[in-house]
């Protein structure tokens, strides 16, 4: 973590959407199978089943629907959920993959099929192409424009930063959009020297705003310690932040790998 003279590692939160989010997008779509009961019965059924955490009879109810219907879209979405939940991930993407196929125009089959891409690395192209594609049916959707700067931000691209902006004001001033925006900033410092500073203030506004959360600290202390370190108020400022991070993780034996690192960089940092 802490032997690369180039590079600085940032904890970032991927997103991924609440299922509820999705299993409420799953109800709206509904109202185009009142035509056929059993159908329409059937998808309810698996809607209340997923809202009650019952994935097992959710997939069960969205199976029974795609015996007869195989290309049925909400049928195939809600699969998908209920196979993601019960750890299933290569059936939940392709099941979200064939929904995204079988209903272009609809929203939350983009949407959900995207938000599971963007879950695997090797996928993040992938997950752009399908992310604009759910934009382009709602273009304000907060959770979509997260996992488009996330993934953009994941491949360098500089189309992250716009979707940051992009976003409400009171999720752009999280501290997770915060360290997304300094880590954009942190990769273009070659193009301008002072979006050291810009990164800089961001990871303090984020800090400002979680003083008390150990991921948000230790980021601190990593941007000092590597841009700032020469400097000895610089170099103090690192400890200081390091020695925060001990403080408020000394009760959680789970970060004791990472305490080890930060007491063994403390001890260089200070001679």
């Amino acid at each position: 973590m802490f032997k690369s003279k180039n590079k600085i590692r940032f904890s970032m939160h991927f997103a991924a959407a609440p299922t509820l989010l999705v299993l409420f997008a799953a109800t709206v779509l509904m109202c185009g199978c009142g035509k056929d009961r059993p159908t329409e019965e059937l998808l309810n059924e698996a809607v209340k089943y997923g809202k009650n955490g019952q994935w097992e009879d959710c997939e069960k109810s969205a199976l029974e629907v795609l015996k007869e219907k195989p290309d049925n879209a909400h049928a195939l979405l809600l699969r998908a959920i209920a196979a993601e939940n019960l750890g299933q991930n290569e059936v939940a993407l392709e099941s979200a993959k064939q929904a995204s196929e079988n209903a272009p125009g609809d929203f939350s089959a983009q949407y959900t099929y995207g938000r599971m891409l963007a879950q695997y690395p090797e996928k993040t192209k992938n997950a752009i192409q399908v992310l604009k594609r759910a934009r382009e049916l709602k273009k304000n959707h907060a959770s979509t424009l997260m996992l488009l700067g996330q993934c953009c931000l994941r491949i360098n691209s500089p189309e992250a930063i716009g979707y940051f902006r992009m976003l409400p004001k009171h999720l752009r001033e999280t501290p997770e959009v915060r360290t997304c925006m300094a880590i954009y900033y942190i990769g273009r410092m070659d193009v301008d020297p002072d979006n050291k500073k810009v990164a800089m203030e961001a990871l303090y506004l984020a800090y400002k705003a979680a003083p008390e959360n150990p991921v948000v600290v230790l980021n601190m202390a990593f941007f000092l310690d590597q841009y700032y370190r020469k400097n000895r108020k610089g170099r103090e400022k690192a400890i200081g932040f390091y020695r925060r991070y001990l403080l408020l993780t000394m009760n959680n034996p789970e970060v004791n790998p990472t305490r080890a690192q930060v007491q063994q960089r403390i001890s260089k940092l200070r001679y």
